[in-house]
C-alpha cells in the first residue's frame, strides 16, 4: 500500500453539447453541459500537496506445469485521491447563441464598441470550492510468459485502464538469449493510447553487477518520416546483491 500525495488536478466533463451553425454562416447557436474541476491553483509546485489518499499494487503469479513459465495478473494503483476543500468546481447548463456584428457598425462606431460574446457571463453558470473524492486511474495487467527452450521465450497479455480514451491494450513479444549474458527482444503493442507499434531490445549483464539496456516501442519511427511516436531508452544499473539469472 502507498500513500499518494496529490499534488495538482483538473477535470473537464461535457455531459452534452450541440452546435447549430446557419447555411449562410451569419449565426450560430451552441447549446453546452458540463463541469470542470481543478485543484487549488495557488499551491503548485514539486511537493506541494493539494489533495491525500492512498493506492494498492498487487500481483498474482501462477506457476505452469513444468515450470516453464507462469500466468501474471498485476492491479497498479487501486486507490483514491481526496482533493482540499479549495479545489473549485465549476458547472454550466446553457444555450448560447450569436449572430454576429454589422460591418457598417465596425466602421461607424470602432473595434471597442461592437460586444462579442463571453461563454462565462451566459445563464446556467455556477462555481464554488469544495472537497472532491476522485479515484485513482488504475489499471489490470494479464500476461503469460512461457518458455520454449533454453535459450528463448515468448509473452503475451493485455492491459486495460477503466477511462475513455484508453483502449484496452495487446501486447506480446519473443525473446531470445544469445549468449547467458545478452538477450534481444521483439515486441508488439496495440491499443492504450495509440495505434499499433513494433519494437526492439536488447539487454545485457556487463561483467557480473552492471546492468545494460536499450530499447524502443516504435521501430518504424525511426525509419519513416511520416510515422509517430519515436522513442528510444537507455537503461544502466548495478545489482548491489548478486543472484543467479535465468529465463523464466
Amino acid at each position: 500500500m502507498s500513500l499518494v500525495n496529490g499534488q495538482e488536478f483538473t477535470s473537464v466533463t461535457v455531459d452534452d453539447a450541440d452546435l447549430f451553425t446557419s447555411f449562410l454562416g451569419d449565426s450560430l447557436s451552441l447549446r453546452y453541459a458540463g463541469d470542470f474541476l481543478q485543484s487549488d491553483t495557488t499551491l503548485r509546485g514539486f511537493g506541494r500537496g493539494n489533495g491525500v489518499g492512498a493506492a494498492i499494487d498487487a500481483d498474482w503469479n501462477l506457476p505452469l506445469e513444468g515450470g516453464k513459465g507462469y500466468l501474471s495478473i498485476a492491479l497498479r494503483d487501486f486507490g483514491f485521491v481526496n482533493w482540499g476543500r479549495k479545489t473549485i468546481h465549476q458547472k454550466a447548463d446553457t444555450v448560447f447563441n450569436y449572430t454576429g456584428f454589422d460591418v457598417q457598425d465596425l466602421f461607424d462606431e470602432g473595434v471597442s464598441n461592437i460586444q462579442f460574446p463571453v461563454l462565462e457571463d451566459t445563464l446556467g453558470y455556477t462555481s464554488e470550492q469544495k472537497t472532491h473524492f476522485q479515484w485513482l486511474p488504475a489499471s489490470v495487467d494479464v500476461s503469460l510468459r512461457r518458455r520454449n527452450t533454453d535459450r528463448d521465450f515468448f509473452e503475451i497479455g493485455m492491459n486495460v485502464r477503466p477511462q475513455i480514451a484508453y483502449i484496452p491494450q495487446i501486447y506480446g513479444g519473443y525473446h531470445y538469449f544469445t549468449n547467458p549474458k545478452t538477450l534481444v527482444s521483439a515486441t508488439f503493442r496495440y491499443g492504450g493510447y495509440g495505434q499499433l507499434r513494433f519494437g526492439a531490445s536488447i539487454e545485457k549483464w556487463v561483467g557480473n553487477n552492471w546492468y545494460l539496456a536499450v530499447l524502443t516501442d516504435d521501430v518504424p519511427g525511426f525509419v519513416l518520416n511520416n510515422m509517430k511516436g519515436r522513442g528510444l531508452y537507455v537503461r544502466f544499473s548495478r545489482l548491489l546483491q548478486h543472484h543467479d539469472r535465468k529465463s523464466p
